[in-house]
């Protein structure tokens, strides 16, 4: 068995763990609880408080086994609600002509409707109550030559321009809140943060230009839940093969993102495994020369940097 075949077995061992895990499936468990907010209630939320993360109303917390500490003071959302109205119309027939009463008058009748409207609630944010989610790894630590090799290999073999952006780039304020970056089909641009761990940052790289490799075409267009999570699913994994074939362990991010977008959908993870492990011999055969080349020359400039030091430090003797 090669080595993308032995990546791609563990990416399937690895999800199953990640799914029968207990920190995991509390996880899962309490992101299940909370509603999906529209884009105004959530542009209400940010006003209020921008730092929160997971909001519910007060009973919703209580039902959950939380309390609201005392004297916290809720965020206002617009909570949705019927509203019976009570009406009267022209009776009609089967044939759709207006019936007359003993008088020649149109007939009358009562009828009831629901209209939509909206009222002003209060809920609150996890951080104002005493409840604590269980947290997953949300970002690698620690630097790696190899990692270091690899990004530079990217670097050199993307057709997408590449930028590692900072909070002083408009390239920075585009990458949606909690996410490392982001690839953009239609101007060709991969973007990454520059304030994360090298391994993280190679491994953020290598998911975007995954993205960028598979779905160039119609990465940019609208399309259902079911499509990103194949897009997810695809880079993500993508992004793990490559990273262990050139020695680099992403595991303890890789196998909860991959989770996450695959959860209940073990068939659909399956078959896109089988499409991925085809085509990542390809981006090897692609990376692999150039990534060489890289580890080469750092080889090289590490033997001369420690000749540099060596006579540096003969000459303080």
């Amino acid at each position: 068995m090669d080595k993308v075949s032995e990546a791609v077995k563990s990416i399937q061992e690895g999800v199953q763990q990640v799914f029968t895990s207990d920190k995991y499936m509390d996880f899962l468990k309490f992101m299940a609880q909370f509603h999906h907010y529209s884009y105004r209630n959530t542009m209400l939320i940010y006003a209020q408080k921008p730092d929160a993360t997971y909001v519910a109303g007060f009973k919703a917390w209580k039902n959950m086994g939380y309390s609201v500490l005392k004297g916290e003071k809720g965020i206002g959302i617009f909570a949705p609600m019927l509203v019976k109205e009570k009406h009267e119309h022209v009776r009609k027939d089967e044939f759709d002509d207006i019936v007359l009463d003993d008088k020649g008058k149109p007939e009358l009748m009562e009828a009831e409707t629901k209209r939509l409207h909206f009222r002003l609630v209060n809920v609150f944010d996890i951080s104002q109550t005493n409840a604590e989610p269980p947290t997953l790894v949300s970002e690698l630590k620690g630097e790696d030559a190899k990692a270091d090799c690899l990004m530079e290999a990217i670097k050199e073999i993307s057709q997408f321009r590449i930028c590692f952006a900072n909070e002083t780039t408009d390239e920075y304020l585009a990458i949606k809140k909690n996410a490392k970056g982001y690839c953009n089909s239609y101007m060709q641009q991969i973007v990454v943060r520059d304030d994360m761990s090298g391994i993280q940052t190679t491994k953020t790289l290598l998911h975007e230009y995954a993205h960028s490799y598979f779905h160039s075409e119609n990465f940019d267009r609208e399309n259902n839940d079911s499509d990103r999570s194949l897009r997810e699913i695809e880079a993500e994994s993508t992004a793990y093969i490559l990273a262990t074939y050139f020695g680099i362990d992403t595991s303890e991010y890789s196998m909860p993102y991959i989770a996450s977008w695959s959860h209940e959908k073990t068939e659909v993870l399956e078959n896109v495994l089988n499409n991925i492990q085809e085509k990542a011999h390809g981006l090897i055969d692609i990376l692999e020369p150039v990534y060489n080349q890289k580890v080469q020359e750092y080889v090289l400039q590490n033997q001369e940097l420690e000749a540099v030091t060596d006579r540096n430090t003969e000459y303080e003797r």
